[in-house]
């Protein structure tokens, strides 16, 4: 994906998401923050979408971390850059104009036209009843919210298991626990959570 955008657009794009970001530092570190260039460049994150008029060069969507996202605030405000700058991703790496910036988490993907309404003032239990009662595992795993919603899985995992180990004696499994909690939080897609839920302490179990 390429296009010509403002610097100044840009900038004021980039600072919106910086005032978005999460009190917790493991959200943010898992987040993810989603580039589709059509008609417009649209950058979605955190439960929101920010439209950038811009001229169109090629197509295309991409996925880069939220942190990496918010630190081409110190590039694009360079006063070497014109007015107008082109942005371009490929796997691996955004460009602003001539200046490259790489990273293994910038992905190109297929567009996502999801919207997400999450309040901008959400708490860690606000995103997280909003991102499994919501959605489903399909709507999150090309959005923005993925790799929020596999540290969710990752947490849940570990209180399960620790949960789990009173209980063993009365002949509580964990596939219980995990459905339980799946009825419990009002998941919408339960049978999708279970599983993962499963495989994620299993992937605990084998290491």
């Amino acid at each position: 994906m390429k296009a010509n955008v403002s610097k100044q657009k840009l900038m004021e794009c980039i600072d919106f998401f910086y005032a978005l970001k999460p009190r917790s530092a493991k959200l943010v570190s898992s987040s993810e923050v989603i580039l589709t260039v059509s008609e417009t460049l649209k950058a979605t994150g955190f439960g929101t979408q920010y439209d950038i008029t811009c001229q169109p060069l090629l197509w295309g969507s991409c996925v880069l971390p939220y942190k990496t996202w918010t630190s081409l605030a110190t590039i694009v405000c360079r006063p070497m850059l014109g007015g107008t700058v082109t942005i371009e991703v490929g796997d691996g790496c955004i460009l602003i104009d001539l200046i490259k910036v790489k990273h293994p988490g910038i992905k190109i993907t297929t567009a996502n036209k999801i919207s997400f309404d999450i309040p901008i003032d959400a708490d860690k239990n606000q995103i997280r009843s909003f991102i499994l009662k919501s959605h489903t595992i399909d709507q999150l795993r090309n959005s923005g919210l993925w790799g929020t919603y596999q540290a969710i899985m990752k947490e849940i995992g570990a209180n399960v298991q620790k949960a789990h180990r009173p209980l063993l004696r009365y002949g509580v499994r964990l596939e219980d626990l995990a459905l339980f909690l799946s009825r419990a939080m009002k998941v919408k897609d339960q049978d999708e959570f279970v599983m993962a839920l499963m495989n994620e302490m299993q992937k605990k179990k084998s290491k």
